[in-house]
């Protein structure tokens, strides 16, 4: 919560903002799995869950599609890209510490 805090003014605005990103379909924010929309205006409240509700007509996608929007497995399988460190990311990192000294 302190890292979101740091980043914006509006941070229940910016979890809203982050499912828009994250699943490409409009929605709400709200309280209750499929509740009303709650104002994003305000600050995050501890141990609160906030639910992201898509908004009918939106993509067809409903709250129960939701629950399995991010498959990590099918995105390993279908990327090319390794997710371990290569030689010209250790390469970027040691030139940047010899540049900057720290």
């Amino acid at each position: 919560m302190d890292v979101i805090r740091s980043l914006c003014s509006t941070p229940r605005k910016y979890l809203l903002f982050l499912a828009w990103c994250i699943l490409g379909v409009e929605g709400v924010l709200a309280l209750e799995h499929d509740g009303d929309e709650i104002d994003t205006g305000g600050d995050l409240d501890e141990r609160v869950v906030y639910h992201y509700v898509p908004v009918e007509g939106s993509g067809n996608v409903s709250s129960k599609d939701l629950v399995h929007a991010v498959d990590l497995e099918v995105i390993k399988v279908r990327t090319n890209v390794p997710s371990e460190s290569t030689q010209t990311r250790n390469d970027f990192r040691t030139n940047l510490v010899e540049r900057d000294v720290r």
